[in-house]
């Protein structure tokens, strides 16, 4: 029995079901709708492209079951794990009438239960129900507590009573003295083919199933628009962030113009002050740039004492203003641009510029060895 087949165990109530909790588009209407859309994908994806619930992982369209994640989290974490194991072992149609025995035993109730072979609760005391029942592997136990607080039994069993697992004629129960309470079992497949049962519990509300799928609807909606509102007020954050960044460029580039328009217009008159400032300044700037205002505060520092230091001095100050003016000039061109507010800030000068710069500098200390003490002076972090 194969669901890509439609003959799938439960495929009546696949149908039925997928079109009640699976909407065209988005998440279902409740966690185990969700969980159905989830594997039919999976599913889906074997069938049509080949895919293996790891390739569906991989590729994001699905999220490892395995993991506390909406859907299987809380509650149904349980289920994910099991759902995990039967599509990693390949046992996808196992899968999918684990989720629809899951679906309809949350539509059913103490006194209802779902059954299959018509989408229709019936009740559990009818033959329908039984018939219900046996088509989901569900049997019926009768737990015995017996002999409570009698001197017939050992007096280590009295406060309990002892269980007894089988049903007993109305005689007996009355002759033991046994609370017999009735319990909903699932047989299913233990290790190496054995088989185990597992306690069903069953909902208490006892509501029509129109009126079980009305509320989920009227939940779903609830949802939908509290993840509106969210998405809402995701949107606003993101606005006023993107504003409050925008005033921050907007402010950042105000003051990199400033910066560069003094260097376009600096003169060997400038004040050592003023030098220090710039070169201590955290504004973006190249680091041939750093180094060359580095040099220029040195030589502005200094007091020659002969005409040839006085001359010398004058000329490395001129050489690199001027070559400082240019990046300004430059740079402060490119600031100026309209599409720099969108992009990022371009603050290194033309290739010769700064080529021509680095040069200067290698000619002002002497050797590459020197510059490259400097730059671990002033540059490196």
């Amino acid at each position: 029995m194969s669901y890509s087949a439609d003959k799938g165990k439960y495929q009546k109530v696949y149908d039925f079901l997928y079109k009640k909790l699976v909407p065209p588009s988005g998440q279902a209407k409740n966690a185990l709708g969700e969980a159905l859309r989830l594997v039919s994908r999976v599913y889906y994806r074997r069938e049509n492209d080949g895919d293996s619930y790891g390739d569906c992982i991989e590729d994001g369209l699905v999220q490892d079951f395995a993991k506390k994640q909406y859907p299987f989290d809380g509650e149904y974490e349980p289920l994910g794990r099991e759902l995990d194991h039967l599509l990693s072992t390949g046992n996808y149609d196992e899968a999918v009438s684990l989720v629809l025995f899951n679906i309809m035993l949350s539509l059913s109730s103490t006194t209802h239960i779902y059954n299959p072979a018509s989408n229709r609760l019936v009740e559990i005391d009818t033959p329908a129900g039984k018939k219900a029942l046996e088509a989901l592997d569900i049997n019926t136990v009768f737990i015995n507590y017996c002999g409570k607080n009698k001197e017939w039994l050992p007096e280590q069993l009295r406060k309990d009573g002892v269980k007894i697992t089988k049903l007993l004629s109305p005689e007996t129960r009355k002759e033991l003295s046994c609370d017999t309470i009735e319990e909903l079992h699932q047989v299913t497949k233990g290790a190496y083919g054995s088989k185990k049962t597992r306690k069903i519990r069953l909902p208490h509300d006892n509501s029509i199933l129109s009126k079980k799928f009305r509320k989920i609807e009227s939940q779903h909606k609830k949802s939908v628009k509290e993840a509106e509102r969210k998405m809402k007020q995701r949107q606003k954050q993101y606005e006023q962030e993107k504003k409050r960044k925008q005033i921050h460029r907007g402010k950042h580039l105000t003051e990199l113009k400033k910066f560069y328009e003094t260097l376009k217009d600096m003169t060997t008159s400038v004040r050592v002050d003023t030098i220090k400032k710039m070169k201590a300044s955290k504004m973006e700037m190249n680091e041939v740039v750093k180094m060359a205002l580095f040099v220029l505060d040195e030589y502005k520092e200094k007091k020659p004492t002969t005409k040839a230091q006085k001359e010398h001095r004058s000329h490395v100050i001129s050489t690199l203003v001027s070559q400082l003016n240019t990046v300004g000039k430059e740079v402060f061109a490119e600031l100026n641009k309209p599409e720099t507010i969108l992009y990022s800030f371009y603050t290194n000068p033309n290739e010769d510029t700064r080529k021509r710069l680095d040069e200067t500098i290698v000619k002002i200390l002497g050797s590459e060895e020197a510059v490259d003490e400097l730059w671990r002076r002033c540059c490196r972090r």
